[in-house]
């Protein structure tokens, strides 16, 4: 019975360390996209 605590700690431990690796990639992604769509935004307002 103990083991398979253990276990599952190790389970849910490794998931939230994807989770947060996920997450981390995820926002810099998102920051990313908002600089270009900003950086969009300034060359319309050349344009126009």
């Amino acid at each position: 019975m103990f083991g398979q605590d253990k276990l599952n700690e190790n389970e849910a431990r490794k998931g939230l360390i994807f989770l947060s690796f996920f997450t981390a990639k995820l926002t810099e992604d998102t920051q990313r996209l908002q600089l270009r769509v900003f950086l969009l935004i300034q060359k319309l307002e050349l344009i126009a």
